[in-house]
């Protein structure tokens, strides 16, 4: 009798291991077929197996082709024609649905308060709505994707979809490639999230390959390594392997008692859900870090004429500065509002940035680029 226990418990045990034993070999002839570099094969197979019908996923209209109003002399700038106005938003938050402190409702009401304009709830693997709605403040539908062991997390910003997590167990390169076309085939915008986490721990060289994101965070709460600005300077790195990705920001606030406004963005839109949509893909959009600023300074103009670059801003801030990644501070006035870099100096150079700051607050633009040298 002891026998015959024991061996139904081992074909049981047996059963409930071999989906198990199945997703590690698929992982694993995903990870090897990757390393054989037949990435188009890995693509092919892993969509079939996991999502049929997203087995084409075709990437983003590169902006320069989207946007044509935003190009002069062979240059993109996302802020070319700043005609509309800056919006205070936040696309990165949690409710008690899934693993926050707050309700639904609770988080719209907070961030009305603190003016913002628009909103979204990031919860884990749910897309979640208030019930009501302050009526000042513009709702866009965004969940967290992810319930893996090792915090590879994108938000997925008003998704069509709503798409599972189908490599719980490691995320090599083949398999976050395959799960961010997934994802970016099903949703308007796509934002890897703190990369320097361990566990997701991306390189500059594994994100320039990573071309089916949008945009990486380079300011939140959880960013897990703030050590010289650590996600910054992995942007600046990635920008200088040809790779063209967006920053952006978020607070991912958990519990508004503990932590809000580490991060946020300022969104150049009307306020409707397809203007926002259409900035986020243009780029025209400034990452606010530190915390939360009722009077952020804001860009009045970012224009590139016949003269060159001209910056200027409602307010004057302790440092205005134009960045070239991977050189350094090309330009710089401190306790100013405006910066001019003529021709002579932007002829030589693929992309430039601009930050500026007020105290401990920090502000980045999107990069602007020469048309061919950022893909």
């Amino acid at each position: 009798m002891q026998g015959i226990f024991l061996l139904s418990l081992k074909i049981l045990l047996g059963i409930l291991l071999l989906p198990i034993a199945i997703l590690l070999g698929i992982q694993l002839t995903g990870e090897f077929l990757h390393l054989t570099h037949d990435s188009h094969y890995l693509a092919t197979t892993h969509a079939l197996l996991f999502n049929p019908i997203r087995s084409d996923n075709k990437p983003r209209v590169p902006p320069e082709q989207e946007f044509h109003a935003n190009q002069y002399r062979g240059w993109y700038n996302p802020y070319q024609n700043l005609k509309a106005r800056w919006l205070k938003t936040n696309f990165h938050a949690h409710s008690s649905r899934f693993e926050g402190a707050d309700s639904p409702q609770t988080l719209a009401e907070n961030y009305h308060s603190r003016k913002y304009e628009v909103f979204a709830i990031s919860d884990h693997m749910l897309i979640t709505r208030p019930k009501e709605l302050p009526k000042e403040l513009l709702f866009i539908p965004a969940y967290e994707h992810g319930a893996n062991i090792r915090k590879l997390h994108f938000t997925v910003i008003n998704p069509s979809e709503f798409s599972w997590d189908w490599f719980p167990v490691w995320q090599g390169l083949a398999r976050r490639k395959t799960m961010a076309g997934m994802l970016q085939s099903t949703s308007d915008f796509l934002v890897l999230n703190h990369p320097l986490c361990p566990g997701v721990f991306m390189t500059s060289e594994e994100l320039a390959q990573l071309t089916e994101i949008d945009a990486i965070e380079i300011t939140s709460q959880w960013n897990c390594n703030k050590s010289e600005r650590g996600t910054l300077r992995l942007w600046d790195e990635t920008l200088q392997r040809g790779r063209r990705i967006w920053a952006f920001g978020g607070d991912d606030t958990h519990d508004l008692k503990k932590s809000t406004g580490d991060g946020y963005l300022l969104v150049h839109a009307s306020k409707d859900q397809s203007s926002v949509i259409e900035a986020l893909r243009a780029g025209r959009f400034v990452v606010a870090e530190g915390e939360d600023d009722f009077h952020a300074p804001l860009p009045g103009r970012i224009t590139l004429d016949e003269h060159g670059l001209f910056i200027s801003l409602d307010k004057t801030v302790d440092r205005l500065s134009v960045i070239l990644p991977g050189v350094g501070t090309l330009s710089e006035n401190k306790d100013r509002r405006e910066l001019h870099v003529p021709w002579s100096s932007l002829s030589t150079m693929p992309y430039l940035r601009i930050q500026y700051a007020t105290g401990y607050r920090r502000y980045y633009t999107n990069v602007l680029y020469q048309i061919g040298a950022l893909k």
